[in-house]
């Protein structure tokens, strides 16, 4: 396991959004299209928000669909 310490909320929330759009990528690599699960509750909109201002995504190949609080915090890629 590989722990990082980062300074604030902003910072992992990018680096959150670095990774997930790097696992977003491989999947429509692979497979030609990518499904999302992601949380939508309001901890996670500075994610949500730095994921979709990541370069190289084809939204056209990305379907995703919400998960309400029971789930909050998830995030899953396929």
């Amino acid at each position: 396991m590989v722990l990082k310490v980062l300074p604030d909320k902003s910072s992992l929330s990018k680096m959150a959004a670095e990774h997930a759009a790097e696992a977003i990528g491989r999947a429509i690599c692979d497979r030609g299209q990518a499904r999302i699960i992601a949380a939508t509750a309001a901890s996670q909109f500075e994610f949500l928000d730095a994921l979709t201002k990541m370069p190289g995504i084809d939204w056209q190949k990305v379907c995703q669909s919400p998960i309400r609080a029971a789930s909050a915090g998830c995030f899953w890629i396929s």
